[in-house]
């Protein structure tokens, strides 16, 4: 069975404090700390005072809230487009139909439109994204 304790301190100091005290418990004898513990080091307090400051810092996680069955496959349809959503929106361009469709188009319009989508350049236009830029494309 595999046991994991966990020893936490301010600096190297205290956590040797802890861990002595955690030794002695288990040989059952009296733990006297101060005199195994070693001072930390100016760099050891000043790494865990920032530690300290960092961890402030950083927010508490939110709470995720429970999705109900009904939210759930609605998130799912969104996400997961089924037969009929490609009927609607037509056969998904290819890259060479993207590259005729921005021939003759602002340059820096076409630039922005790919940081809007997050591509470096036509070819790295996702498939599920393809249409979506062919209709901003033509609408330059």
């Amino acid at each position: 069975m595999p046991v994991q304790i966990q020893i936490n301190g301010e600096n190297a100091a205290e956590a040797i404090k802890e861990l002595a005290v955690l030794a002695a418990g288990l040989n059952g004898s009296v733990a006297t700390p101060e005199s195994k513990a070693t001072p930390a080091t100016p760099k050891q307090e000043r790494q865990s005072r920032k530690n300290q400051e960092q961890a402030k810092l950083e927010p508490e996680p939110a709470e995720e809230r429970q999705l109900t069955n009904a939210e759930m496959n609605e998130q799912l349809d969104r996400d997961l487009p089924g037969e009929d959503t490609e009927e609607e929106e037509g056969p998904i361009p290819t890259v060479v139909e993207l590259r005729a469709a921005a021939q003759g188009r602002d340059r820096e319009k076409v630039k922005a439109l790919l940081q809007k989508f997050e591509s470096k350049s036509i070819s790295e236009v996702p498939e599920n994204k393809r249409a979506a830029f062919m209709k901003e494309l033509e609408s330059l």
